[in-house]
């Protein structure tokens, strides 16, 4: 076993924020990356092309429409060896410990369970109309309400000698007995929880980032459904009603990594 813990995602066209993705969970005890390029046009070949060079990074070409699950089975038939434990998750969301340093020692906790199922929490646009400048975790620091019933989706964490197969991109099937948890222990069946437990890890979802990154999505269409999303969704899940300064703790090594500052 190479890892204890690593990556897979999807992605298309995430060229702006990859750096930043990809050095904030380095910092929080990643180490490597399955990524998938779902036909990318912009900078993303130039950005990821160092982490492939150091071996941080496994990068596969899947070009094909509904790609996500035909990805993520890939990951786990080719390197369900390779490592402890694998997270699936979005270019738009990053894995936040809150009663550990690292992911890695939260996830020690864990290693009788088939899967930890950790809750997102939404983020809105803060107020931007086009993308700003900086960092996505400094520039978008508001976000929806803990009790809000979106935020009882989970993505998960899985250990791959345990799974089967992807059931959708939030939750997958088991072997025998085998099932996932939230962050207290209390078994999670299915993409959504009964409420959201955040207070020892969570997932920052910046599900809009700003109004034109999200209208850009929604060009784009799902990797899951190859379908555009309404715009109805956008001004749904577009919530500021709390400011959130978890993420700040991070930000200086996080600018020096990606900006070098």
């Amino acid at each position: 076993m190479n890892y204890y813990l690593t990556v897979c995602a999807i992605m298309k066209n995430e060229g702006p924020y990859l750096k930043e993705w990809i050095e904030f969970h380095r910092m929080v005890g990643v180490e490597h990356f399955y990524l998938y390029d779902n036909g990318s046009s912009d900078e993303t070949p130039m950005v990821i092309k160092p982490y492939v060079q150091q071996n941080l990074v496994t990068l596969h070409g899947i070009p094909e429409r509904r790609a996500q699950l035909k990805a993520y089975m890939h990951c786990l038939s080719t390197y369900r060896t390779m490592s402890r434990w694998i997270a699936f998750i979005d270019l738009d969301e990053f894995i936040v410990p809150l009663s550990t340093e690292t992911l890695s020692e939260f996830l020690k906790g864990f290693e009788e369970f088939a899967a930890l199922g950790v809750n997102w929490i939404i983020y809105g646009d803060s107020g931007h109309q086009t993308r700003p400048d900086g960092l996505v975790a400094e520039q978008f620091v508001h976000r929806a309400p803990e009790d809000w019933r979106s935020n009882c989706h989970i993505k998960s964490i899985v250990d791959p000698q345990k799974v089967k197969s992807p059931f959708n991109p939030h939750h997958f099937r088991y072997v025998q007995d085998a099932y996932a948890v939230n962050e207290n222990r209390e078994r999670v069946d299915g993409s959504l929880s009964r409420e959201n437990s955040t207070k020892k890890i969570r997932i920052n979802h910046y599900f809009t980032r700003s109004v034109e990154d999200s209208r850009k999505k929604m060009e784009r269409g799902s990797a899951f459904t190859n379908t555009k999303r309404p715009w109805k969704d956008f001004e749904r899940l577009n919530r500021n009603d709390i400011k959130d300064t978890t993420m700040e703790k991070y930000l200086p090594e996080l600018r020096k990594r990606v900006f070098g500052d």
